[in-house]
């Protein structure tokens, strides 16, 4: 991960310093020229603290502000494994299911059979609110062995309250149950059953733009999707919405 951010970011850094000289060179005539037009128009950028400006950083930073806490591969860096071994057992924790745990290799079921049903309901008490469940009841059998499939829960509910306050500010209420499930195909790692609660909100700035944040698992419930990896606890989500 190292490696390849810091690749990555010389690749950027050379990216900007050609586009910029290209942008200079091309549109201005020069940094001579550029940094002349400057000081005839907007000559305040060059005195002293111009650029260093409360308002003119905040709003140079503010961007990178929502970047940083709602782009998944710079949040990713946070739980970066520990060994090798942690490594392998994530890869094959998500990539390889069903699998051959001790090898990670592809291990293909002969046969299975998955049956269930699924109910959804919503209604509307008034015109702003919006009431929503939906359960899902499954059935899994690895034909071969007898089991159950690893990580299908036999019951999973989701229920969803959403409200506007008024025309330009909307917020929402989930809540999600998930039921104990195998982890492995051997059925001998039993992952138990959880229930998150989210919230979040939006806020109309223009018909353009829009303010959005939101809260996953409020509660920091500890809980597993893969056995041996705790999912992600209390998460903040914020960002800016713009459609053209």
């Amino acid at each position: 991960v190292a490696w390849t951010d810091a690749l990555q970011a010389i690749i950027m850094l050379l990216t900007s310093i050609i586009t910029l000289w290209f942008v200079v060179d091309r549109g201005f005539g020069g940094f001579s020229n550029f940094i002349n037009q400057m000081n005839r128009e907007i000559p305040q950028l060059l005195t002293g603290a111009g650029l260093f400006k409360f308002n003119v950083f905040f709003g140079l930073a503010l961007p990178w502000l929502f970047f940083s806490l709602s782009n998944p591969q710079v949040t990713q860096r946070l739980f970066v494994p520990k060994s090798v071994r942690a490594f392998k057992q994530m890869i094959g924790g998500t990539f390889m299911v069903p699998g051959d745990w001790n090898s990670y290799k592809y291990a293909n079921i002969d046969e299975s059979e998955t049956k269930g049903i699924e109910l959804e309901l919503a209604i509307k008490p008034v015109k702003k609110l919006t009431i929503s469940a939906n359960y899902t009841s499954l059935d899994t059998e690895n034909k071969s062995t007898s089991m159950e499939l690893a990580r299908r829960p036999e019951n999973k509910i989701n229920f969803s309250v959403n409200y506007w306050f008024s025309d330009k500010c909307n917020t929402d209420l989930g809540i999600i149950y998930v039921g104990d499930s195998w982890s492995d195909n051997a059925n001998t790692q039993r992952m138990d059953s959880y229930t998150t609660v989210d919230i979040a909100a939006l806020y109309k700035l223009t018909e353009n733009f829009k303010v959005f944040g939101r809260i996953e698992n409020l509660f920091d419930e500890e809980h597993h999707d893969v056995h041996g990896f705790t999912s992600l606890g209390k998460s903040f989500y914020v960002g800016i919405k713009a459609s053209f």
